[in-house]
Parts: structure tokens; sequence; C-alpha cells
């Protein structure tokens, strides 16, 4: 089919040939199936973005605690970003956290979306969520990771905030791909300070 191609561009009513229209059409269908990831991400994906640090106090039957808590927000992204009907919907998202220097074993920790109690929620474009990330019980040094549902550890490790093991990174994913990744250091005055550069952070 393609062998007639050069002289069918080159008679002088090329455009209303069937023919013609059949190749144009096989090839942009060819070009994009290959790169239709690559467009997806372009124009639909997701981005996660910092907002601000929360400290709410909440008693749970007699017992009170600390919740240190962070909001995100689904910002839009991409090529068509500021067109309303672009605004990408995260479905499934998940959050992990990290250390900046992990101790041996150590694994990501999945976190709770705050008043969902779950691993996973989908994230509306351009809303403002909120994560669990720590807790503290009233007389305990210790500060407790924020564990989804039923979910949690009995290891040290993952259970307690280890200070010595530097800042965090919370990891955002949705059902399809990574959507934001946020550097954090922690104060137990101030809460979480979200810091710029923390993508560059391995």
């Amino acid at each position: 089919m393609y062998r007639n191609f050069h002289l069918l561009s080159q008679q002088s009513h090329w455009y209303s040939d069937p023919q013609w229209w059949a190749i144009v059409t096989a090839l942009f269908l060819g070009l994009l199936g290959m790169f239709q990831g690559w467009i997806r991400e372009l124009i639909f994906k997701p981005n996660i973005q910092p907002v601000e640090s929360k400290i709410t106090s909440q008693y749970i039957g007699t017992q009170h605690y600390l919740y240190y808590r962070f909001i995100i927000k689904n910002s839009r992204k991409g090529l068509f970003s500021w067109l309303p009907w672009f605004r990408i919907q995260a479905k499934g998202a998940r959050v992990l956290l990290t250390y900046r220097n992990p101790p041996d074993n150590f694994i990501p920790i999945p976190l709770n979306w705050t008043h969902f109690n779950s691993l996973e929620r989908n994230i509306p474009p351009d809303e403002e969520v909120y994560i669990d990330i720590l807790r503290q019980k009233t007389g305990d040094d210790n500060y407790e990771f924020c564990w989804p549902g039923v979910m949690g550890s009995t290891d040290p490790d993952l259970k307690y905030l280890n200070s010595q093991a530097g800042d965090i990174r919370l990891e955002f994913f949705d059902q399809n791909q990574s959507i934001g990744d946020i550097h954090l250091k922690f104060d137990k005055l101030q809460g979480f300070k979200y810091v710029p550069d923390g993508s560059k952070i391995i």
C-alpha cells in the first residue's frame, strides 16, 4: 500500500483520493500507539503538591493523642492543564513514607488518609486532602507512624519515627504511575516543614 504514496502525493487532487487518506490514517494510528503512554502522561497526569502541616489533638477512648498531619493538593499538570476538562483525578492514590537515610532492611511505610482510614483514596483535581503521618500518646516520647486501617508493625523501625535516620520523603502513586514526592523535616512543635529540593534526594 505504501509503495504508491509518493505517486499519490504528486497528483493534482491527491487530497481527494481515499487511498491517500487511508495511508495517513494508518500512519497516524501507528504513531499514536507508539507514543500513547507519553501523550497520556503529558496531558492527563495528576500532580501532588505540598500545602501545609497540621497538628491536631484527638481522644481515642480515654487516651489523648497529638496527630501530626500534612495537607497536599492534586494540582493540574500537563500541556492542556489550563483547560477545565483536563483536570485529572488521582484514582486509588497511595502514599509511602521513607527516610533520607533509611536503616538497614527498612521498607517504605504506607500511611493513612485522614478520615478515610484506608490505604487508598481518590483525590479530585485541585482538592486538598490530609495525610496522617505521626501520632504521639500523651506521656510517651515516641512518635508512632500512622499505618492505614488495621495495618501496622511491631518492629520498632517500622512503628516509631527514628530521628537519626534523617528527614522523611513521601512518595505518591495512583493506579498507573508515580504522581509526586515531597521531602519533609520534622519538628515536634511545628510539625512538618516542606523542603523544596526534596525531589533531588534519593
